[in-house]
């Protein structure tokens, strides 16, 4: 019969294998996605974080609209998504109530926040607050965002985000002209949009 610091060396010996695989599938992991992100096109590469999604569309397979829909939703793949379908001119299969610039917007600007040194992440919540004509060619889209705890800026409460626009460019998906933030719970004023507007 086992006495009790046999136990403990049992206990201590599944708990070393455990880690010891646990490692292994860790560094494995590590390398197949390396290996796998070098073999992909350029194309498929940016497509990368809509994978599945993006393999059935380039085989030409059916895609499923609650599928379509839960892609578009995400803050982040929604861009990919648009593209992604523009691309293989299958745009009639992007919900109607995404095609709009104020969704587009909300994107450009999570994503934005998400590559944004300070911010460096996609906020919690975010919503469209106002758009204003700085003259005949820009606008901009307002956005209120905020973040939860952890996050560095969750006592910020809610902060302002700014999308802007050439007018004429009236394709709901165009690329901005200029994104930025000030981190500040006020909106700042229409001159100094214009300021950040000119030396963007």
């Amino acid at each position: 019969m086992l006495d009790s610091g046999s136990n403990m060396e049992l206990i201590q010996l599944v708990i070393g294998i455990t880690v010891v695989i646990c490692i292994k599938l860790l560094i494995f992991k590590f390398f197949y996605n390396r290996f796998r992100l070098a073999k992909l096109s350029p194309e498929e590469l940016k497509f990368d974080q809509i994978r599945k999604f993006y393999s059935k569309l380039k085989k030409n397979k059916a895609l499923n609209k609650n599928e379509i829909l839960r892609h578009t939703k995400n803050l982040e793949n929604r861009i990919l998504v648009f593209q992604a379908l523009k691309n293989h001119n299958k745009l009639n299969l992007f919900p109607n109530e995404f095609l709009k610039r104020e969704k587009a917007s909300e994107s450009y600007l999570a994503n934005w926040l998400n590559m944004n040194d300070e911010f460096d992440s996609i906020p919690d919540e975010i919503h469209f607050f106002e758009t204003i004509d700085l003259d005949e060619s820009t606008s901009f889209l307002i956005f209120r965002f905020k973040s939860f705890e952890p996050h560095l800026f969750a006592n910020r409460d809610w902060m302002y985000g700014y999308v802007g626009y050439n007018k004429l460019d009236i394709d709901p998906y165009a690329i901005p002209e200029i994104i930025f933030s000030e981190f500040d719970n006020k909106i700042i004023s229409a001159d100094k949009i214009k300021k950040k507007a000119l030396f963007k």
